[in-house]
């Protein structure tokens, strides 16, 4: 079984032992022959949009859907595992048509509240 397992590069700030999610996990998964994880890293150095003045966290925003993108281009895969909800919702087209296990680490009446 092919899995693709995306993961946000997200720095952590509870102190010296603090241990991600994709730091505990990524060890097990690149020993599995038929799984692929991908760091959706959000930055670039010295590429084109990086070097275009783009406003807020755009950048960041399409750095992520290409990174996301380019990944799921190597499938296909038989099941997506994402650690964090943005680059499953950036890749919709590709949840709907995959089974996919979305990893939060909030509540989920916390992710609906925006959308209220």
């Amino acid at each position: 079984m092919a899995v693709f397992e995306v993961v946000s590069k997200t720095p952590c700030f509870e102190g010296p032992f603090c241990v991600t999610a994709a730091a505990a996990i990524e060890p097990y998964v690149g020993r599995e022959p038929d799984c692929a994880w991908t760091d959706v890293t959000y930055v670039k150095t010295g590429g084109l949009i990086d070097r275009t003045p783009l406003p807020g966290r755009v950048e960041g925003t399409l750095l992520g859907f290409l990174q996301t993108g380019a990944a799921l281009r190597e499938g296909p895969f038989d099941a997506l595992m994402f650690l964090t909800h943005n680059p499953a919702a950036m890749r919709q087209k590709a949840v709907a048509q995959t089974p996919t296990l979305l990893w939060t680490d909030v509540r989920p009446a916390l992710l609906d509240a925006p959308a209220e």
